[in-house]
């Protein structure tokens, strides 16, 4: 789940906050409120929420102070800015500092969700660039494992064709079909190129795949193994731990809390 802290003065909008969003909608975790920003600070650190809701002024340092402090240790929190003031150089500051999104009070239920839903793909998003990268990513880690420099034309065509298309329930004579090459002869080439066989290599994108997927808090883990082609969580979380040594439990706390 994605952990939410709440950092607001007015303790009429920090308990609305806490009663009226369903946080479990979004797959999130309200993890604390604070009163002002210095508990802001100490309940960022000790959590490390992934989205902060945060108020401007209040008392002792400001709301964009902690954000400041927040940035300057590399703390990449989605913060989205709340606040009574509508005050052009407040507004510019927190664009200045990389406040995802500013609301004005009062807060409207339905805007502050949008936010939160926004925040949520943002995150998503940030990683899906990278997997623009995974099928030559697939391929430099074959390359490390079998210490080949390249590949035949046609082994690049099954391993794109693989990482296009993980996620499926892929058999060997999907290839064979797909590429006009018998079962055996496919089998054979795979195993003296990549010294795997198939369904080691179809493991390998998928775990791979779903490295991706588990750093993303919203999604479970029962849903990973989904994406990533397995139907049975128990035979993914064998698979995940085989091939990582670390259960996909263990894998997450370390990438992501």
């Amino acid at each position: 789940m994605v952990n939410v802290l709440i950092v607001e003065d007015e303790e009429i909008t920090r308990e609305g906050l806490k009663k009226f969003i369903n946080w479990q909608k979004f797959n999130c975790k309200l993890i604390g409120t604070a009163e002002d920003a210095f508990e802001g600070l100490y309940l960022i650190e000790k959590f490390k929420p992934e989205i902060i809701i945060t108020d401007i002024v209040m008392s002792g340092i400001s709301g964009l102070e902690m954000i400041r402090r927040i940035k300057n240790k590399n703390q990449k929190s989605k913060i989205i800015i709340i606040t009574a003031y509508r005050n052009l150089s407040y507004a510019q500051e927190a664009v200045k500092l990389g406040a995802f999104r500013l609301l004005f009070k009062p807060i409207k239920i339905e805007e502050l969700e949008e936010s939160i839903k926004e925040a949520l793909e943002d995150m998503d998003m940030e990683l899906y660039l990278k997997e623009e990268e995974f099928y030559e990513f697939i391929i430099n880690q074959l390359k490390a494992v079998t210490h080949r420099d390249n590949f035949s034309f046609l082994i690049r065509k099954i391993i794109e064709y693989i990482v296009q298309n993980y996620n499926k329930n892929l058999t060997l004579n999907d290839l064979s079909e797909q590429f006009f090459i018998s079962y055996w002869h496919l089998s054979k080439l795979i195993k003296k190129e990549l010294n795997i066989n198939f369904n080691q290599l179809l493991n390998m994108v998928r775990i791979e795949k779903a490295k991706i997927f588990l750093r993303m808090p919203r999604y479970k883990i029962s849903e990973i193994a989904e994406l990533v082609g397995y139907n049975d969580v128990t035979y993914f979380c064998k698979v995940f731990k085989k091939l990582t040594g670390k259960s996909p439990y263990e894998y997450r706390n370390e990438k992501v809390i």
